[in-house]
């Protein structure tokens, strides 16, 4: 039994649909790309928009804290209560709870701000509070005093810069 070649016209016909329907594949795909890919959401949401430009409250190790204090014009704060102590060149003592009410905060809410306490929790909780307040520069010392002074700094045990709050 011979088998009858195929003709070249039909093997012609097969190869120009097989290109045509890659170039209508191609001409589609390039379509919905320069469209944008309709149908997909890229839109971010008003959250997403919000959380893209709120600051975030910035953690600082007791040597990194240490040289925001000797080489910024920070705001060093101290909110820990009551007092236990506190760290060479704090400027205010407020206690965290209290921060919202207090009339010693800077003005200038780009300002770099310092937040210190026992053992960091009362010091994110404030400066938690101070950035939803518009507050855009706020660091805190992470693990608190408890930190500074296993890395090997001294604490002063009884104020420096002015009375110890009560």
């Amino acid at each position: 039994m011979t088998s009858t070649p195929r003709s070249a016209e039909a093997d012609t016909r097969s190869g120009r649909f097989i290109v045509f329907g890659l170039i209508a594949l191609a001409a589609t795909f390039a379509l919905y790309m320069a469209l944008g890919m309709p149908g997909m959401d890229h839109s971010a949401t008003q959250h997403d928009m919000a959380a893209m430009n709120t600051p975030a409250l910035r953690t600082l190790a007791p040597a990194e804290f240490q040289t925001a204090v000797d080489t910024t014009d920070a705001f060093v704060i101290n909110v820990h209560t009551p007092y236990a102590g506190e760290i060479t060149g704090t400027d205010a003592f407020i206690a965290f709870d209290t921060i919202t009410d207090s009339r010693v905060l800077p003005a200038d809410l780009d300002g770099a701000i310092l937040l210190y306490c026992r053992s960091g929790r009362m010091s994110k909780i404030a400066g938690d509070t101070l950035v939803a307040l518009g507050y855009t520069n706020v660091s805190h010392l992470t693990g608190g005093m408890d930190a500074w002074t296993e890395s090997g700094q001294t604490l002063a045990t009884a104020p420096v810069n002015q009375p110890a709050p009560t």
